[in-house]
C-alpha cells in the first residue's frame, strides 16, 4: 500500500529518506512496519513513537504516541504543530495525490517532526502538549 508512484522512490522511500534524521540524529530505532497496519512505518524511542503512513485516499497520516504505564497517548502531528504554536492546523501538508504533492507532504512532516521531537522527548513538555492537543487515550499493549 505504501508505494504510489512507479517513478522515483515512492512513498516509503521518501519517508525513509526524509525521516532518516530520527534514527541518525535523535536516537530512534530504524523504521519498522507497524504490526497492526503494514502500510505504516514506525520509529521508536522509549516512551515516544512516531507512525507515518499513506491512507487509501492518498493522505499522509502521522501520529506521535507516548506510552505511559497505564495509557498510550496518541495525537496527530498537524494538531501537535498547531498546539505547539508552530503554525495553523493546515501548516503540515498532508496531500499525496501525485509525486510532487507526496514529496512536499513528507518534507513538511519531516520539518515539523524536527521541531516537535525536542518537546515530545522531554516529559516536562510532552505530557502537557499531548493533553492540550486532545490526545486520544488507548490502553497500553499487553
Amino acid at each position: 500500500m505504501g508505494e504510489v508512484s512507479r517513478k522515483g522512490p515512492g512513498f516509503d522511500g521518501l519517508v525513509r529518506q526524509h525521516l532518516a534524521f530520527l534514527s541518525n540524529e535523535c536516537g530512534f530505532t530504524l523504521p519498522a512496519r507497524a504490526a497492526d497496519n503494514p502500510a505504516y512505518l514506525v520509529w521508536h524511542r522509549e516512551p515516544l513513537s512516531y507512525r507515518i503512513g499513506l491512507t487509501r485516499d492518498l493522505y499522509v497520516n502521522a501520529t506521535a504516541q507516548i506510552k505511559l504505564s497505564s495509557v498510550v497517548l496518541v495525537a496527530d502531528i498537524p494538531r501537535l504543530v498547531f498546539t505547539a504554536g508552530f503554525g495553523p492546523l493546515n501548516a503540515v501538508s498532508v496531500h499525496a495525490w501525485a509525486g510532487r504533492a507526496m514529496e512536499k507532504s513528507v518534507q513538511s512532516h519531516a520539518h515539523y517532526l524536527r521541531r516537535l521531537t525536542p518537546l515530545l522527548a522531554d516529559p516536562v513538555t510532552a505530557l502537557p502538549l499531548m493533553e492540550k492537543a486532545a490526545a486520544r487515550r488507548r490502553p497500553p499493549p499487553l
